[in-house]
Formats: C-alpha cells, sequence, structure tokens
C-alpha cells in the first residue's frame, strides 16, 4: 500500500477483507469496502468447485497428459 501513495480505497469482490491488511490501509489513510451480498457469486462458485471435484474424480488431467504424450500416427 505504501507503494501506490495516490490509492485512496481497496475493494474487495470476496464476501469479508480478511486478505486486506487493514491496519496497513488505515495508516496509509485508504478506505477498505468489501460487497456485502452474501448471495453474489454463490453459483459461480460453487459450480466451479463441482467442476474440480468432478475433474479430480475422473483423473481428467492426468488422462489428458498421458494422452498428450502417445504419438499420433
Amino acid at each position: 500500500m505504501e507503494a501506490a501513495p495516490k490509492c485512496i480505497a481497496i475493494m474487495t469482490q470476496t464476501v469479508g477483507y480478511d486478505a486486506i491488511d487493514i491496519q496497513a490501509a488505515t495508516d496509509n489513510n485508504i478506505f477498505v469496502m468489501n460487497n456485502p451480498a452474501f448471495e453474489w457469486c454463490v453459483e459461480e462458485v460453487s459450480n466451479h468447485a463441482m467442476t474440480l471435484l468432478l475433474a479430480c474424480a475422473k483423473k481428467v488431467k492426468i488422462l489428458d497428459k498421458a494422452c498428450q504424450s502417445v504419438p499420433l500416427g
């Protein structure tokens, strides 16, 4: 935050602001805001989580890499 002296606000699009150093922001007179809508992107996040779980269960990455190493022709 000290490297951005013209910064006046930090906005996070996550629920909460635990990843932001509030004390550093306060020391540098920077406002910290978050999106208070708890349902924001819930469906997208859950879809992504399920996609990752299915990809792990089906070993998609491992099988993809195995297919790429097989010479064609």
